[in-house]
């Protein structure tokens, strides 16, 4: 399976999917690259689900006719994601095309909607 992980998660989130080729955004070149046209990247580019904590990306874009997933965490605090790390790995590994799938946990007071952390 090919996974993208979006620039708003910590790089390391990379390392959770042996056995897969997972690269970052921020590894191909694409950061600040807008949903829209970063969903038509992954596309072309061969990406069959991508990994962000942006839930406005889920609610700005139809992915039922796209051949990607999208898995959504509830942020992305490395804590937070670390524990709930077999839940999101077993949502990727399950998710299918123009699925859209949010793990739930924990809202953190200091996240901004995109899933973004702002500054405390």
């Amino acid at each position: 399976m090919r996974i993208l992980i979006d620039e708003c998660l910590p790089t390391r989130c990379r390392t959770w999917f042996p056995g897969h080729t997972v690269e970052t955004v921020e590894f191909r070149g694409w950061k600040g690259v807008l949903n829209g046209a970063l969903l038509a990247r992954a596309v072309e580019a061969g990406f069959e689900v991508l990994l962000t904590a942006d839930r406005q990306m889920v609610r700005q874009h139809d992915f039922s006719n796209l051949p990607l997933a999208v898995v959504v965490t509830p942020g992305n605090r490395l804590s937070i994601l670390n524990s709930l790390r077999g839940t999101i790995v077993a949502a990727v590994e399950c998710a299918t095309p123009g699925d859209t799938i949010e793990v739930l946990g924990p809202r953190i007071a200091d996240e901004t909607l995109d899933g973004s952390e702002t500054a405390s």
